[in-house]
């Protein structure tokens, strides 16, 4: 998950401290738009969860995306999804999902949200209905939606990063099977190439239409961030460096720009055409220049102002995998069958429906 996201639409940098939504810019004090979290501020409550098991105490926000219509989606850690309007600066919407939101995506017209127990839910934009879009037997690290919004990516804890039509998510694509650890974020390039980063230490290059990795480089990576406006990747690692790629131009392999260090734990990284913003636990925001020709960051940084270094969360990436108990074998088998019966059930209803 990301806390900070850039709005090339608006041209505006967004970031999540504690349970604070800010619109940053350079050589300027951050401007608080929104408090997130709030009992009184949930407009749509889900019958199935109850008050006792949303903690509204201990709230910070562990997600945030946007849209072009100037909307901006945010995920909580007490299962709280927010969406907020910047132009107006007002609160839309605010619901709670059923379980824990470990990623967020969104359109025009729809907030996605996957959660701790590998499903994925679409919202309507005003947070008024909500639709089940796929399952898996295992927790869902990142989501992304890929080929114009035809499908949906997801990666999880078990190595796999799996590619579903959208929205009709049992649908299955393809997979695409490389890493030997959990695959901890991704991004979608264009209509056939994707990127992704795993626990084992590797960057993989994807080509879609073979379900193959045509590049793979070495990196202990904690994030990445794209826009499809900018043909700059950006990818920051566990040692504190931002790293910044293209694709080559015959899109065969990723070419690497520059290495930039920083003296800090980077926590989250977002970049327009000129500009980076990195956000780090000791000293808060940055900005930093960024030229798109050669991807070089220049070491002159400006501070954003108005940010509580305080209250900026570490959102720490998942550790390695143990071997499951028996309990919880037992459970994902159970899940396993139960969305194995819910797909094929979907199949047979899709048949007769053509027939």
């Amino acid at each position: 998950m990301s806390i900070t996201c850039y709005n090339p639409h608006r041209e505006e940098f967004y970031v999540g401290c504690g349970v604070k939504l800010f619109l940053v810019a350079p050589s300027s004090s951050a401007v608080e738009l929104h408090t997130c979290g709030v009992i009184d501020n949930i407009t749509k409550r889900p019958p199935e969860v109850k008050d006792e098991v949303i903690n509204f105490e201990k709230a910070y926000i562990t997600g945030v995306a946007c849209n072009s219509a100037g909307l901006i989606s945010i995920i909580s850690n007490n299962k709280t999804i927010e969406v907020f309007d910047v132009e107006k600066r007002k609160l839309l919407a605010s619901t709670v999902a059923i379980k824990r939101p470990t990623a967020i995506q969104m359109t025009d017209s729809h907030v996605i949200i996957s959660d701790k127990t590998g499903d994925v839910y679409t919202y309507s934009v005003d947070l008024e209905t909500r639709q089940y879009t796929l399952g898996c037997v295992s927790v869902i690290q990142d989501i992304t939606l890929h080929d114009n919004n035809k499908y949906i990516v997801s990666c999880d804890r078990d190595e796999k990063i799996r590619i579903s039509h959208f929205p009709n998510g049992y649908n299955i694509h393809k997979y695409l099977l490389s890493h030997s650890e959990f695959v901890y974020k991704i991004a979608s390039l264009s209509d056939d190439r994707l990127i992704s980063i795993g626990g084992d230490g590797t960057l993989i290059y994807w080509d879609v239409s073979s379900a193959k990795p045509i590049h793979e480089m070495t990196l202990e990576g904690n994030g990445l961030s794209y826009t499809p406006q900018n043909d700059l990747i950006i990818a920051w690692s566990r040692d504190n460096h931002v790293i910044v790629l293209r694709q080559s131009e015959d899109r065969t392999c990723l070419r690497t720009l520059h290495a930039f260090p920083v003296p800090h734990h980077i926590l989250s990284v977002s970049h327009s055409s000129g500009r980076v913003l990195i956000l780090t636990e000791e000293k808060g925001g940055k900005f930093y220049s960024l030229d798109k020709n050669s991807g070089v960051i220049s070491a002159e940084s400006e501070d954003v102002q108005g940010l509580n270094r305080d209250e900026i969360v570490v959102i720490k990436r998942p550790a390695k995998k143990k071997p499951m108990e028996k309990s919880f074998e037992e459970y994902y088998e159970r899940k396993k069958r139960r969305l194995e019966e819910e797909e094929l059930k979907a199949e047979e209803k899709l048949s007769k429906l053509k027939t």
